[in-house]
């Protein structure tokens, strides 16, 4: 098992890195009238960009929320925590653990 301040720190190179190489936020959702697909709204279809296909509006609204801007702040929360490890509450140090645990099974 990795050691916390180690997967810490790896979600946070992981977010730096991953957001450098997309396009810069904010980002939006946009209605395309008359293709259809999705489970929320016919008028709707999202793709990114290896052609997958999302199946409701709310995940097109979730993607554009998690926007590149996100991840410096994120990554640098991560960062503290591993830094600061033994001075956080167990809250804290849950709630940092479960992203990073999240983000590092997303990229790994």
């Amino acid at each position: 098992m990795t050691a916390p301040a180690e997967a810490l720190r790896a979600a946070a190179k992981s977010l730096r890195e991953t957001a450098s190489k997309a396009t810069p936020g904010p980002w939006t959702v946009s209605r395309i009238p008359g293709v259809g697909g999705s489970v929320d709204d016919p008028t709707l279809s999202l793709s990114i960009a290896v052609g997958t296909r999302w199946t409701s509006y709310g995940d097109g609204k979730w993607v554009a929320l998690a926007n590149p801007a996100l991840a410096e702040p994120l990554a640098a929360w991560l960062g503290h925590v591993a830094e600061t490890w033994a001075f956080c509450k167990a809250t804290q140090r849950d709630q940092a653990l479960a992203v990073a645990r999240a983000l590092n099974g997303a990229t790994s």
